[in-house]
């Protein structure tokens, strides 16, 4: 490899400091454990907070499942039975057919003093063009305060059930961290040259005079001048070089982390 390809390379690998390879690590392992650290918290919490629960009474659950004066119930008309309430004292809501089908399912099996929600005495049947059907609202709150207190009857039974047979947690048996570093370089070099020439050349002229003349018969006599001129021009040879020289550095950082876990269970609270 040329000098000067050889020194940008080291140049190169002295800038692999630059990349951040020891803050990825030290950030990579921070993150590890403050994942692990979280989860584990988060489980003792939920686990808390089930003991929390299951230590009250069925009362006390049902109480707070239906909030106070019973505002649970109405939250559940409005959001999971999609109904409007109107703003008048003892308001009477109006249904179209979707949400009499809605209501007419959601309390189907609810009994309020040995009635169905469907009885005439309660929800009126659908009539009109549209369709429609009116309830009062205080005979809709009632069904929907009877049905959260059954689901809260099941939750609390479940919930019982379930802390007795212990609450599963999960926990880190051993884990692995490992980042590394790759990095490649290449390097070239390329040389170019260009001449151009002129060749020499040479040109010659002649240039002649001449004069005679006879006497008497006899012999010329005659004389002449003669001139012989050259010209010559010089060879030039032009030789022009160009050199060049790349290195390229890629780096790539690669973390892996494997964590191997078991499961576990809390101890079972004595309720």
């Amino acid at each position: 490899m040329p000098e000067s390809n050889i020194n940008n390379a080291i140049d190169s690998l002295q800038a692999v400091r630059n990349v951040g390879f020891e803050k990825f690590t030290s950030r990579l392992i921070q993150g590890v454990f403050s994942t692990i650290v979280d989860s584990s918290i988060k489980q003792m919490e939920a686990y808390a907070s089930l003991v929390a629960t299951v230590s009250k009474s069925l009362s006390e659950f049902t109480t707070e499942v239906l909030g106070e004066n019973n505002a649970n119930a109405i939250v559940f008309i409005k959001e999971d039975l999609g109904l409007t309430i109107p703003t008048t004292a003892n308001p009477t809501l109006t249904l179209n057919e979707a949400q009499f089908a809605t209501v007419t399912n959601t309390l189907a099996n609810i009994t309020v003093t040995n009635k169905l929600i469907t009885d005439a005495a309660n929800l009126t049947a659908l009539t009109g063009t549209p369709k429609t059907s009116t309830i009062t609202l205080n005979k809709l709150q009632a069904f929907v305060v009877e049905l959260l207190t059954k689901q809260a009857e099941v939750k609390y039974n479940m919930l019982r059930t379930l802390i007795q047979l212990g609450m599963q947690k999960v926990v880190v048996d051993k884990g692995h961290i490992k980042t590394k570093l790759t990095f490649s370089i290449d390097a070239s070099e390329r040389n170019s040259s260009s001449s151009s020439s002129n060749n020499r050349t040479s040109s010659f002229n002649i240039f002649g005079a001449g004069a005679g003349a006879a006497i008497g018969g006899q012999g010329a006599v005659g004389g002449g001048v003669f001139v012989l001129d050259t010209d010559s021009s010089l060879s030039v040879n032009v030789v022009n070089e160009r050199s060049s020289a790349a290195t390229n550095l890629s780096a790539d950082i690669i973390g892996e982390v494997l964590i191997q876990f078991r499961t576990d269970s809390f101890p079972i609270a004595n309720l």
